[in-house]
């Protein structure tokens, strides 16, 4: 899989990040909140630090955001995966 780099300096970049962490804020406020909370998943350590960085501001932190590589997602669904085939393989 390729990762496309984008400088975290890029504004526009970021105005649209805070835009969308602001959303996100604002859709797990609240005991009537629509959202429990939001996972980033992220394969490129600049944009990682940018939207950590901007997550604090738009007022989006733990536990309502967490974060995960996509290594981990991948090795999560490998190991959902195998314990499927295994649960069916012992029926």
């Amino acid at each position: 899989m390729t990762v496309r780099h984008t400088p975290p300096q890029d504004p526009d970049l970021a105005r649209r990040l805070y835009g969308i962490l602001s959303m996100y804020a604002d859709m797990t406020d609240g005991d009537e909140a629509p959202l429990a909370g939001v996972i980033y998943i992220t394969g490129n350590d600049d944009i990682d630090r940018l939207v950590r960085r901007l997550a604090v501001h738009a007022d989006l932190t733990a536990p309502k955001l967490s974060f995960r590589t996509l290594d981990q997602v991948v090795e999560q669904t490998r190991e959902a995966a195998r314990a499927q085939r295994e649960a069916v393989a012992s029926v």
